[in-house]
């Protein structure tokens, strides 16, 4: 038996190894506790039914809202991005080099209506990766839904230079840079074009996502 946690996470490799794959779809303290009392009783049942040697097949107590569905998983496309989380591929502008930033769905409790009604993905962190290895381990078919800035909450810095803004858009490449609030300029590291910087509401414009 497999187990995988949280939604929208591909089962495809756990199927690979057993039929009996289940999904913990809801993460919070409650879902945990319910989680580990079904682990502590399945593995009472199991020890049951091996010193009464009642063969290989384990009934097992039901688990509902846990099992997946497995019709389900076999059309989801390989490709497609895990939607509890955000991942950008930045290049910095001052020294060229790519990187990672990363935030995550949290959606806390169900009478959290703030965060539900916004679907707020927060910055979990700004990493630097070696260019080389990501694209040879990346899928150049692989992409994510495009994200309204809106809805990201945090502000990350670049992970190369120190530069405070790291997540600036290119208006004509559409790509991720990095750039300092003390300049009024920068010049886009991915197509060489200059821009130039302007604060206020940015929540309308689209993001592109890859799967990280």
């Amino acid at each position: 038996m497999a187990i995988s946690i949280g939604q929208n996470l591909s089962t495809s490799i756990l199927s690979k190894f057993t039929e009996n794959v289940l999904r913990l779809k809801q993460t919070t303290p409650a879902d945990f506790k319910r989680f580990f009392k079904w682990i502590t009783a399945s593995i009472k049942v199991g020890s049951e039914r091996v010193a009464e040697n009642d063969g290989d097949q384990l009934r097992l107590p039901p688990c509902p809202d846990m099992i997946m569905d497995r019709e389900i998983e076999k059309e989801r496309p390989a490709t497609a991005a895990d939607e509890n989380f955000a991942v950008m591929l930045g290049k910095c502008s001052t020294t060229k080099r790519p990187y990672l930033l990363k935030f995550a769905r949290r959606m806390g409790n169900p009478e959290d209506m703030e965060r539900l009604i916004h679907d707020t993905f927060f910055l979990v962190g700004s990493y630097t990766i070696d260019e080389e290895q990501y694209r040879r381990l990346s899928d150049p078919h692989a992409h994510g839904r495009d994200i309204k800035a809106g809805r990201l909450a945090g502000a990350p810095n670049c992970p190369c230079c120190g530069n405070d803004i790291g997540l600036v858009v290119c208006g004509h490449c559409g790509h991720t840079l990095c750039a300092s609030s003390e300049s009024k300029e920068v010049t886009c590291p991915w197509c060489a074009s200059t821009l130039t910087l302007e604060s206020g509401d940015s929540g309308d414009f689209e993001i592109n996502r890859t799967i990280g």
